[in-house]
C-alpha cells in the first residue's frame, strides 16, 4: 500500500450508471474512490513501489521489458535520478 501524500491524493466519485437517472430518493450513496500518485525517480524508488510495479508488470505487460523496473535500472544504470516514474493508484492499488 502506497504511502500517503496529502498533497498527491484525489477522491473521485463515481456515478453508478444503475442510478444515474433514477428518482433521488431511489439512490444509493455514489462510491468513493481514492487514487494517489506515487511520483520518483528510477534510481530513488522504494522497495514498495517497485514490488508493486513488478507485480502489475506481471499481470499486464509480461512481454515489455520497458515494464520491468529491473531491466529498466541496467538500462539506464547511468541516467536513474534523471528518469521520473509515475504509479497511480487505486484504492491502495496500483491500476
Amino acid at each position: 500500500m502506497p504511502e500517503e501524500h496529502p498533497d498527491t491524493t484525489l477522491l473521485l466519485q463515481r456515478k453508478d450508471p444503475q442510478t444515474a437517472n433514477s428518482h433521488p430518493a431511489s439512490a444509493t450513496r455514489p462510491q468513493i474512490d481514492q487514487y494517489s500518485l506515487e511520483v520518483t525517480t528510477l534510481g530513488s524508488a522504494k522497495d514498495f513501489l517497485l514490488a508493486d510495479w513488478r507485480a502489475f508488470a506481471a499481470r499486464h505487460a509480461q512481454e515489455s521489458p520497458m515494464q520491468d523496473p529491473e531491466w529498466l535500472r541496467g538500462y539506464f544504470a547511468d541516467e536513474l535520478e534523471n528518469i521520473s516514474t509515475y504509479l497511480l493508484y487505486k484504492s491502495g492499488r496500483i491500476c
